[in-house]
């Protein structure tokens, strides 16, 4: 994992290396154990790199990597299967002078062309320059797991890098926000990250499973993967689905413990990230390892002691059962200055702010960790989520009630704790509508009229109350919505800390399954996600296995703005520039926070609504 960018003037002035260098480290904290540099000042064409190093820490794995003085390559990400492609390279003729993954990438390229990103298992983003052709490559794995960022400017210059964040360096660009975008994601902030948007004018994002070929006079985008292309066999039985999803899973645990330094797990408690740590236990009794660390054991746990939110208890029981070590992190609110901070980093809008998630993977880094082992992907393909299962009750409405009434049930057991029911209307209400009267120039009432979906082309124009299949709705919570955006927020929140994220349950053969699978699969009362629950019998306490409440990493907004956050938002809602912004109605919303301020009465809701506006205005 590290941060990559690289600058083409085609038909342009000559770079000066400056320019690539501030580029690059700006993102320096994606790469904080050194950075590389490639520069043709001729051919106007600079490559940059900032560096994590995980496999092969020696200088043989520093980027940008060239195999053969021609293509070079500066990569992001992790091909887990890297040692079995070796050798399938090395039967070709091909000789290996590193250890890294990186070079197995490169050679792979070089060997079998776009064909070899469908042999890799794993998360990536990488730019190869082919200087003989004078072509830049721009790739992106299935799902996204792996930012790439680019700039495709009238002026003909060509950027691109792992965080838009980085383009607020870039000599020759002056970055602004992009009026439409912003608006939709004040009214949804999950809307936007699934179309290969951003919020900023003239920056895209390469869309997960494409490619960008970039030459000095043109730029194509094309796919290289195709969602459900090799759409697996499904056993006839449920019990052979559970053994043969247990297989594949346990393989992609043991495949992603693959590093040259410490690693350790997220720890929530619930149900997906108890799954991950105790299968990593369970198959360290019997499996081989190749490139495994001997620190693998500890697992991080944030606490919120006192709130509905802490999940201490239940990652204590599964730390215990496992044998496993487990660290707890408590938040420190205190510190307005790290929020304000880690906010600008993270330089993306949102409804809730990701110092929190920052705050777990700190520790981790402090503690030596480079490598976190998370339980990411899951919700989204076996219906874990409260709100994917009220969708899908409702597009069985006449067709099956008995089903329909099931789902209401499930739904019903995941939200009575701690008032969560009540909570989860209002979520709803507010996804519906939202208040409108907050934003200017609100050119699209529907954010679904302006859909540009590049993966199921119909799922962007669905509104929450309307999908024509059950499959329609994980795909557009996996594709579209929920996933996308939390991939780039942990993506965000770890790499602000130099850490790894890799999630198992994103390996292609289980998401190719877990699409497959038929409905009562995923989806039985009393439980949603009933194969993951089935394959986890014997290996999880049952107290975990057959739990049900969904609570989620965010941070207790009510809290933040009736005590700590409050005086500093206050003190930017009061602000001239804050009420005279033309991107937002300024003087509505200090109105609104003002009167919710002196009751002293902000709810997680009213703070999930006000914050992105806060969000937007600090890193503008």
């Amino acid at each position: 994992m590290c941060g990559v960018s690289g600058i083409w003037n085609r038909r342009g002035p000559h770079l000066n290396k400056q320019q690539i260098e501030l580029f690059t480290d700006s993102i320096a904290h994606r790469g904080p154990d050194g950075s590389g540099y490639y520069f043709n000042e001729v051919k106007g064409v600079a490559l940059g790199h900032r560096r994590l190093s995980i496999l092969d820490e020696s200088n043989a794995g520093k980027q940008p990597m060239s195999i053969d003085n021609n293509l070079w390559i500066t990569y992001n990400g992790e091909i887990f299967n890297f040692i079995e492609l070796r050798k399938e390279l090395e039967q070709l003729g091909f000789r290996f002078k590193s250890e890294t993954d990186t070079e197995v990438f490169l050679t792979a390229y070089k060997a079998w062309g776009l064909d070899c990103f469908s042999k890799f298992n794993g998360m990536w983003a990488a730019g190869i320059y082919d200087q003989s052709k004078q072509e830049l490559l721009l790739v992106r794995d299935r799902y996204g797991i792996k930012p790439l960022y680019y700039l495709n400017s009238k002026n003909n210059l060509f950027a691109f890098s792992s965080e838009t964040i980085a383009f607020k360096s870039l000599e020759g660009f002056e970055r602004s926000f992009n009026q439409n975008n912003l608006n939709l994601v004040f009214q949804d902030a999950k809307c936007l990250e699934g179309r290969g948007e951003t919020i900023f004018e003239h920056l895209r994002q390469v869309k997960p499973g494409h490619f960008l070929k970039v030459t000095q006079s043109d730029l194509i985008e094309n796919r290289w993967w195709y969602p459900e292309s090799q759409s697996p066999k499904v056993p006839g039985t449920y019990e052979e689905q559970v053994e043969y999803f247990k297989e594949i899973f346990e393989d992609a645990c043991a495949l992603r413990l693959r590093s040259d330094v410490p690693l350790a797990s997220a720890l929530s408690g619930g149900l997906d990230s108890s799954s991950v740590y105790a299968t990593l236990h369970k198959i360290n009794r019997h499996h081989s390892f190749e490139r495994r660390p001997s620190n693998w054991q500890n697992a991080y746990t944030l606490i919120f002691p006192g709130s509905a939110q802490d999940e201490q208890y239940y990652a204590e029981k599964v730390a215990a059962h496992v044998g496993g070590n487990l660290k707890t992190i408590e938040v420190d609110y205190s510190r307005v200055d790290n929020i304000l901070s880690q906010t600008r980093l993270f330089d993306s809008v949102y409804d809730n702010p990701n110092f929190i998630l920052v705050s777990l993977y700190e520790k981790m880094r402090t503690d030596g960790i480079k490598v976190s082992l998370d339980g990411h992907g899951v919700d989204e393909l076996l219906f874990g989520y409260p709100e994917m299962l009220r969708q899908a009750s409702r597009s069985l409405e006449g067709t099956n009630n008995d089903l329909q009434k099931q789902l209401d049930k499930i739904v019903d057991s995941m939200l009575f704790r701690n008032g969560q029911k009540k909570a989860f209307t209002n979520y709803l209400r507010q996804q519906v509508n939202r208040v409108k009267i907050l934003t200017k120039n609100i050119l699209f009432e529907n954010q679904s009229s302006k859909s540009d979906s590049f993966v199921f082309p119909d799922a962007g124009k669905k509104n929450i109350r309307e999908f024509d299949s059950l499959s329609d709705i994980t795909n557009y919570h996996f594709y579209e919505t929920s996933l996308p955006s939390i991939l780039r927020n942990f993506d965000r929140a770890s790499m602000q800390a130099g850490v790894e994220v890799r999630m198992p349950f994103m390996d292609y053969r289980i998401v190719d399954f877990l699409h497959a699978i038929p409905f009562e699969s995923k989806v039985k009362f009393p439980f949603s996600k009933r194969i993951l629950r089935s394959a986890m019998k014997g290996t999880l306490p049952e107290e975990i296995r057959v739990r049900k409440s969904k609570i989620g990493l965010v941070a207790p907004m009510d809290h933040l703005l009736n005590n700590y956050l409050q005086e500093f938002a206050m003190d930017i809602m009061n602000s001239k520039d804050f009420i005279e912004s033309p991107y937002w109605d300024g003087k509505s919303i200090q109105e609104y926070a003002t009167h919710k301020t002196g009751k002293n009465s902000w709810t997680m809701q009213d703070g999930m609504q006000i914050w992105p506006y806060l969000n937007a205005y600090l890193i503008k």
